[in-house]
């Protein structure tokens, strides 16, 4: 019998091949070039480091690197944020921020997810917004914006995360069906996740072999991409940088800094919660999806082993008085954040003796001034050589 030639199929799989190698070898070189300049790309904000996962998973196994997520705040320009304070390594250690504008609990969450058990026993810091929790659903822009289908595929695939947590974030991402556009597989997934029977059960565990394919051919492209970044970027990094130790004088830096900011007037005419009044702020605060997405963000933490700090930014609360949203109604955001800190037993600073200091807070009402960020900075500090005199809930 005459063999049936496949010449298309041959060809197909030349090809096939051909992209594999390349994508492994694109992969391997880009690991060595993430190790080499990941301190140089530390304190930098860009897409490729906030979508992908690579470079995360390697600033956790640094220990002279302390990792900092959060919002806005951490990408608006301000001489003293801690990418900008720690860079020269003052104290010893750099930050290595991970923001970009509306990321929230649920985003962060992810990111945690992807970086599965490399947290374990590592710290971490988390900025809070309080906005995030002034308004019962976040706008799906914002989730949007951030989402990134290789950390959605780690959490679903990877993450060390008990069938129960999973569950429950699934039901949460189902929330921004837009985002579940960019897979079919990661959609189908999360609905039988969502569904919770035997059945839909089963056909999730089945969907996971070809879950982890998906995830496993995203993680090279992310290896891959981050390659070209660098190479891009290669001509303006400094793979050694030269460590300038001294001592710090917070009361002198955040005095002079206070008076700083004194002298300028910050503007900004989005709406950030009180101005429709004290009724509506109360019912937005007391009902925001967030709280649930904050609760799976601490309960994330808690499987995965990490070790937390949460730094909440101060309401603004001269602001605030303005709309007559007092501070018996901003106190329960304090209160409420308070227990869920205190109940998975997370170090938390508040700053809420600074509600009605209007030197703390800049332009949004929610982003840190150059003296409040001093503050966040010597909190940096002090968790990361372990002089954090904040207890869980405090």
């Amino acid at each position: 019998m005459s063999r049936i030639k496949t010449p298309h199929l041959d060809a197909s799989l030349l090809v096939l091949g051909a992209a594999i190698v390349i994508l492994l070898g694109g992969a391997a070189v880009g690991r060595a070039w993430e190790r080499r300049y990941l301190h140089a790309l530390a304190p930098l904000l860009f897409l490729q480091k906030n979508q992908g996962v690579a470079l995360q998973r390697e600033a956790f196994a640094q220990p002279d690197l302390l990792p900092f997520y959060g919002s806005s705040e951490l990408v608006r320009p301000a001489a003293y944020k801690a990418a900008n304070f720690f860079r020269t390594y003052p104290t010893g250690f750099n930050v290595f921020p991970v923001a970009r504008v509306g990321a929230t609990s649920l985003v962060m969450l992810q990111k945690f997810a992807a970086v599965g058990t490399r947290m374990r026993g590592r710290k971490v810091v988390i900025s809070l917004s309080p906005s995030w929790f002034f308004r019962r659903a976040i706008p799906p822009g914002y989730y949007d914006g951030n989402f990134s289908r290789l950390q959605a595929d780690e959490l679903l695939y990877g993450a060390p995360f008990s069938l129960e947590l999973k569950r429950d974030v699934a039901r949460q991402m189902l929330r921004y069906p837009h985002t579940l556009e960019k897979s079919t597989l990661l959609a189908f997934a999360l609905r039988q996740l969502a569904k919770d029977s035997p059945l839909h059960d089963a056909i999730f565990h089945a969907l996971t072999p070809l879950g982890i394919v998906e995830t496993w051919i995203l993680r090279m492209q992310d290896h891959f991409e981050t390659l070209i970044y660098i190479l891009k970027e290669k001509p303006h990094l400094q793979t050694g940088v030269q460590p300038v130790v001294r001592a710090l004088d917070w009361h002198n830096l955040i005095g002079q800094a206070a008076f700083d900011a004194g002298q300028r007037t910050d503007v900004d005419p989005e709406p950030i919660g009180p101005e429709a009044g004290p009724g509506a702020f109360l019912s937005g605060e007391q009902g925001a999806h967030e709280w649930i997405d904050f609760g799976l963000l601490l309960r994330g933490l808690d499987e995965l082993g990490a070790r937390p700090l949460l730094l909440s930014m101060p309401i603004d609360g001269s602001y605030f008085d303005r709309f007559g949203v007092g501070r018996p109604l901003r106190d329960v955001y304090y209160k409420q954040v308070r227990a869920l800190a205190r109940a998975h037993h997370v170090p938390l600073v508040t700053f809420e003796e600074h509600d009605e200091d209007g030197a703390f807070l800049a332009g949004h009402h929610d982003h840190l001034s150059d003296k409040g960020w001093l503050y966040y900075d010597q909190a940096l500090d002090d968790f990361f050589h372990d002089r954090l005199t904040a207890v869980p809930g405090s």
